[in-house]
């Protein structure tokens, strides 16, 4: 299996949990995937070649979507980075198909390298709950 398949692979594990901690990470993450597909929707409808007034108010109103994906994907950001310091998330390095546990400073330098694939679990019932920067 080559990594990209095995990344799939784990990404598919990500999943909600009732855990209360956690309940508003996982509406920042659902407003985010949202936000998200609505630009896309919206990239997809662009046509830049000649452009109206109703081309020009289009893209204000993707703009729109742009900078609440941004604020919305920095708000999740930070507070999965609370999360993390009060050690109410679990962070595991997944190397050569084993997975190990990772304080969180670890996690977070093993993350930017951008080589190995991080998971972020809930403490309380270690649901996986996002990939870290892939």
């Amino acid at each position: 299996m080559n990594r990209q398949e095995y990344l799939k692979q784990i990404e598919a594990r990500n999943g909600t949990c009732r855990c209360p901690d956690m309940q508003e990470l996982y509406s920042l993450r659902t407003m985010a995937e949202e936000a998200k597909k609505r630009c896309e929707s919206t990239e997809r409808e662009s046509e830049l070649a000649s452009l109206s007034e109703a081309d020009l108010e289009f893209l204000a109103v993707q703009k729109s979507q742009l900078t609440t994906l941004r604020e919305t994907a920095q708000r999740y950001h930070t507070l999965l980075d609370t999360l993390a310091r009060a050690g109410k998330i679990r962070f595991f390095n997944y190397r050569s198909g084993a997975r190990k546990e990772v304080p969180y400073p670890i996690a977070k330098k093993i993350s930017r390298l951008k080589t190995e694939i991080v998971t972020a679990n809930c403490l309380n019932c270690n649901q996986q709950i996002d990939l870290i920067e892939v």
